[in-house]
């Protein structure tokens, strides 16, 4: 059975500040004010989805089979954020808070792929 509209805002309101907190660690790091901020309040938001009745698969939810299917964009996006981290781990200015160019490169591709997944998923959601 299908929630109403009001009960989807938490899970809304979840997913977008998740996304947010993982382009803030992509950007940031994962020891940036800023990024920390983002994920407390990502944490929040889906304890209080939770709190209401939603399940955590609501805030990922399956494929229409009931299974996680692997996502091709997803894999690369998800593949563009690890590949900044590891640049990140070994760069010295990245390090010094300062972003060196191939960092640039790596989050304009992570923030390029996750914005044509996230525009993909709300497509499908209608």
């Amino acid at each position: 059975m299908r929630r109403q509209v009001a009960d989807d805002v938490p899970i809304h309101r979840a997913r977008t500040a998740q996304n947010l907190a993982i382009r803030a660690i992509a950007a940031r790091g994962l020891a940036h004010p800023i990024t920390l901020a983002l994920l407390a309040v990502a944490a929040t938001t889906a304890s209080r989805a939770w709190d209401i009745g939603h399940r955590v698969t609501d805030t990922h939810p399956p494929a229409p089979n009931g299974t996680l299917v692997p996502d091709d964009l997803y894999e690369r996006y998800m593949t563009a954020h690890r590949a900044l981290a590891a640049h990140r781990t070994g760069c010295t200015a990245c390090r010094s808070r300062q972003t060196c160019q191939p960092a640039q490169r790596l989050v304009e591709s992570f923030t390029r792929l996750q914005d044509a997944y996230l525009a993909r998923q709300k497509q499908k959601r209608g």
